[in-house]
């Protein structure tokens, strides 16, 4: 019962969030800031606010232009999902476990394509946000694989990046369809960045640098090759250990 009425809880903001990103973004972020501001018991979201606020009065910036084309550039579902499971189960959430807790919980956990248990272990802990090591190649039993996990688990969010010419239109149209999974591509690969961009999903530049080649190429995050392998928000929204950072 108890996880019942968390559950419900989370449903309630994602939904009362939901009526600000719906409208326009500059009348109405300023709004959901305050919203997020009122419902982040933990103060977890303190810095990102600070961030977005000061973008949003600074409008002459590359970061203002890549802050709109979340609405401009994204398929309202698969914008939906994000939203709720980066920003209000991997971060807002989490933060919330870690304070009544007093304990570290990983924003993100490298997996394999094989980690089903890792995963309901992981979400049992707080964790929603899981990366995996590992490219899938044009082989569907691989892409099945990851659909299948991300039909399971519509709470989390699932970064993979994939080699040149592994996304076909047949691929990313799952991807479309599932909205949970945030495919890595090469800032060169030019044939799969208009593909997804002509599916309008989400989806990042691997070992690009800065907010103009996300701007120009339509990507909304970079991951970082160092050691732990991670995706990165160009925001910042964190210094911790296992979390996004430029």
């Amino acid at each position: 019962m108890t996880n019942l009425l968390k559950r419900r809880g989370t449903e309630m903001i994602a939904q009362m969030a939901w009526r600000y990103l719906e409208g326009e973004p500059e009348e109405n972020l300023p709004k959901l800031l305050k919203f997020i501001e009122s419902v982040d018991m933990a103060e977890s979201s303190k810095d990102i606010r600070e961030k977005i606020q000061e973008i949003l009065i600074t409008k002459e910036s590359p970061w203002y232009e890549y802050l709109l084309s979340f609405w401009q550039d994204i398929d309202t579902s698969v914008f939906r999902r994000f939203f709720n499971t980066c920003i209000l189960n991997a971060y807002l959430a989490r933060k919330k476990k870690e304070v009544e807790q007093d304990c570290t919980i990983p924003w993100l956990i490298r997996v394999n394509n094989t980690c089903e248990e890792t995963i309901r272990k992981g979400k049992l802990s707080g964790t929603y946000v899981y990366c995996f090591t590992q490219k899938p190649n044009s082989k569907k039993t691989d892409k099945d694989a990851l659909i299948a996990l991300c039909l399971a688990h519509p709470d989390c969010a699932f970064f993979a990046p994939f080699s040149d010419g592994a996304i076909d239109e047949a691929f990313a149209s799952q991807i479309l369809s599932v909205q949970n999974l945030y495919p890595v591509v090469k800032a060169d690969d030019g044939h799969t960045l208009k593909l997804l961009r002509e599916k309008r999903l989400l989806f990042g530049l691997l070992d690009a640098s800065g907010v103009d080649a996300l701007v120009a190429t339509g990507a909304k995050f970079i991951w970082s090759c160092t050691e732990d392998t991670r995706p990165c928000h160009p925001l910042d929204m964190g210094r911790e250990s296992g979390e996004p950072s430029v």
